[in-house]
């Protein structure tokens, strides 16, 4: 069976790629939409430098787990 989900990741990469004048940080909003359907937290990525530079992520308190501290937060909701 094919995993077609990997298949439009890849789709996005190259489309975007074929375009020309990239704007990375459109793409990384696309992207990181494109892994809520894979079965992984964002932070196993192990990019939040990455990830905070495209603005796909940003420091902050987790209201949840504010005994945490600050930390990397990755705003996927925002990401429509």
């Amino acid at each position: 069976m094919a995993d077609r989900t990997s298949a439009a990741v890849f789709s996005t990469i190259f489309e975007a790629l074929a375009k020309g004048n990239i704007d990375p940080k459109k793409l990384a909003k696309q992207l990181m939409k494109a892994t809520r359907e894979y079965d992984f937290n964002t932070y196993q990525m192990d990019c939040d430098k990455a990830l905070l530079k495209l603005g796909v992520a940003k420091m902050g308190v987790d209201p949840e787990y504010p005994e945490d501290g600050e930390r990397v937060l990755y705003w996927l909701e925002d990401y429509e």
